[in-house]
């Protein structure tokens, strides 16, 4: 999921992920688990869960600025309408606070969480105070629409 947001930010429009099942299932080496589904359960991993809510969350956006690099936070825009990303860019199951500046006329924003096993990520209204958000980030990206 990770790799495919820097993708957008260095303007690659298209990645196709070719490895919907495991190459060698049951075997014990580092990339046997890499397909997005297991086969034998015909059910999906949770990378691809990730990806299919985050196409759906900003699938047709466009990668705009970045306005932190670490932890990530990048602006992704359709027109009018925009959306955040946030992570941190660690491998540590580090949390990180990071406050968002957005303009102070929005009261309210809406957070999308990913979530396994799930059709749509979960959406969750948030107050924004003095054009703040205070966060709490992970390793699993958030989004942020405005």
């Amino acid at each position: 999921m990770r790799t495919a947001l820097l993708y957008a930010r260095k303007g690659i429009d298209r990645i196709f992920y070719y490895q919907l099942f495991d190459d060698n299932p049951g075997q014990d080496c580092q990339f046997c688990t890499t397909g997005l589904a297991d086969e034998a359960a015909r059910k999906r991993r949770p990378a691809l869960d990730f990806l299919m809510q985050a196409n759906h969350l900003i699938g047709d956006y466009v990668y705009t600025k970045s306005v932190s690099a670490n932890p990530v936070a990048d602006l992704y825009t359709k027109g009018e309408q925009q959306t955040y990303v946030l992570y941190s860019p660690t491998e540590s199951g580090k949390e990180t606070r990071f406050v968002l500046e957005v303009p102070e006329s929005v009261k309210t924003v809406t957070m999308y969480r990913l979530a396994e096993g799930e059709d749509r990520a979960r959406e969750e209204h948030l107050a924004v105070t003095n054009g703040k958000l205070s966060l709490i980030l992970t390793e699993i990206p958030v989004f942020i629409a405005l």
